[in-house]
């Protein structure tokens, strides 16, 4: 392929019957296949491995799953012919796709697409404001579809723990509670602040890896948080990756959160506010248009709760009490446009957090399975237990049928109960104070001084502590 030699910054033209500005944009997306000169070679397998082999309901399976609505590619084969003669063409496609495997050979026809260049920008200026999309034949998506579902069954074991993306029980919502837990994990460590080598180390050894396997770094959208939490001002180094100096921002979008520099959550919440509030306008359309309760529930948790729960087991239990009112009000808001009863977003977040706790202990690849103990239940004191963990305003979570629950190791806050701390020091004190005076008892007769057992002076003492004994039992029979 030849070098590239067209400007990086074209003048603004439409692309339609424009041939240069094609083949410019054709040798701009290649040109990382340009600069590889590493020739490819064909791998046999071992003779003792069998290759992957497809049955033909499989592959009717996956032609009969076609998605109509999808664009053709340069075979210009539509998916309905292929979804609506799935029978007809399983067997004829079955032994294609297994010589394709046999002899590790992808069909020609197979691997042609067409790229079609669409605007990142309202005015494109250059040609890295197009993304390439690319329109591969549906015949071979259906191929791509069947090898990769054959691969997701058997990962190996050197996976990375941290890879969330196209794995089954995974998603961005773990990714962030990952990214998370290792900040705030770091900040918890003494003298955490003031040393950076370690962190600009791993921005180079990330832009090395990118440049050795082909990748770019966008430095225009990389943004960089700062999270200091000490009261003197500290100035911070900018960081600078290929020369470029990285934009610092006091709030990002990762992965649809909003994650701000003081690690609160109000920027977030109130971008879920807004953007469910413009949907209850379509909600009271359908009011008006008289549509059953049932029809506008399906809309509401569609358009609605799917909005205000995402992401919630980020930060669904860390966003503060005047910020969960702003969204609970959108969801009364909504009953009321309904006329039906709605799950309150406590109960969504405590639905939505089980569910996660459950696939998080189920698999033990998980990056936060270790963070989990489970005891084992059937003892008649763990109710008494929770109990007592409500009293500090520590939950903890019950797994689906009762049979195990779930204790965080997480870090969290105890906020005794103002009620409980004075029973437990009250409790203390009166302990205290009858060990000092249960012993003996000194007394003057005669100028003789004499000490006795303490039978009747502590008499009250002992009374008031047999009152606080009898109190505990009467504390833990309300667990039950």
């Amino acid at each position: 392929m030849d070098a590239i030699s067209a400007p990086l910054q074209p003048a603004p033209q439409s692309c339609e019957s424009n041939i240069p500005l094609l083949n410019n944009l054709n040798r701009f997306f290649a040109r990382f296949e340009a600069q590889n000169s590493t020739c490819p070679q064909k791998t046999h397998p071992p003779l003792h491995e069998q290759p992957l082999c497809l049955s033909a309901d499989s592959v009717k399976r996956t032609l009969a799953a076609i998605n109509t609505r999808k664009a053709t590619g340069p075979d210009n084969i539509p998916g309905r012919a292929l979804k609506d003669c799935a029978g007809e063409l399983k067997d004829v496609f079955t032994d294609i796709f297994n010589t394709s495997l046999k002899q590790a050979i992808i069909p020609s026809c197979f691997k042609a697409a067409t790229i079609i260049p669409v605007p990142k920008k309202t005015a494109p200026s250059c040609f890295n404001d197009y993304r390439p999309v690319a329109l591969t034949p549906i015949i071979m998506k259906c191929f791509e579809r069947l090898v990769m579902s054959h691969i997701k069954s058997i990962p190996p074991p050197t996976l990375d723990p941290f890879q969330f993306a196209y794995r089954a029980k995974r998603s961005t919502e773990d990714a962030i509670c990952s990214a998370l837990h290792l900040a705030l994990t770091h900040l918890e460590k003494r003298d955490s602040y003031g040393d950076e080598t370690q962190y600009r180390l791993e921005v180079d050894h990330l832009t090395t890896w990118c440049r050795d396997n082909n990748l770019l770094l966008n430095v225009s959208k990389t943004k960089e948080i700062v999270v200091d939490f000490r009261r003197g001002h500290t100035q911070h180094l900018p960081l600078t990756i290929n020369g470029v100096v990285v934009e610092r921002a006091s709030s990002t979008k990762f992965l649809g959160v909003h994650i701000s520099e003081d690690l609160s959550w109000t920027t977030n919440t109130a971008s879920l506010a807004k953007r469910a509030q413009r949907r209850l306008y379509f909600l009271r359309k359908l009011r008006r248009a008289s549509a059953p309760p049932a029809i506008m529930t399906t809309f509401y948790r569609g358009t609605i709760e799917s909005i205000l729960s995402s992401c919630i087991a980020v930060w669904g239990g860390s966003c503060t009490e005047y910020n969960r009112k702003a969204l609970q009000r959108i969801v009364n808001t909504a009953g009321r446009i309904i006329g039906a009863s709605l799950p309150s977003l406590k109960d969504i977040y405590t639905t939505h957090l089980t569910r996660k706790a459950t696939k998080i202990v189920s698999d033990a690849s998980h990056p936060a399975h270790n963070l989990f103990d489970l005891l084992p239940s059937g003892k008649r004191i763990f109710p008494a237990i929770n109990h007592l963990l409500h009293l500090l305003h520590i939950e903890t979570v019950r797994l689906p049928g009762g049979s195990r629950e779930l204790r965080s190791q997480a870090t969290v806050t105890v906020v005794m109960k103002p009620l409980f701390c004075a029973f437990i020091i009250l409790l203390v004190c009166c302990i205290v104070m009858n060990a000092e005076g249960a012993d003996t008892v000194s007394s003057t007769t005669k100028g003789k001084t004499t000490e006795k057992p303490a039978s009747g002076a502590s008499s009250d003492g002992l009374s008031v502590i047999q009152l606080l004994m009898a109190l505990i039992p009467a504390l833990l029979c309300q667990a039950f």
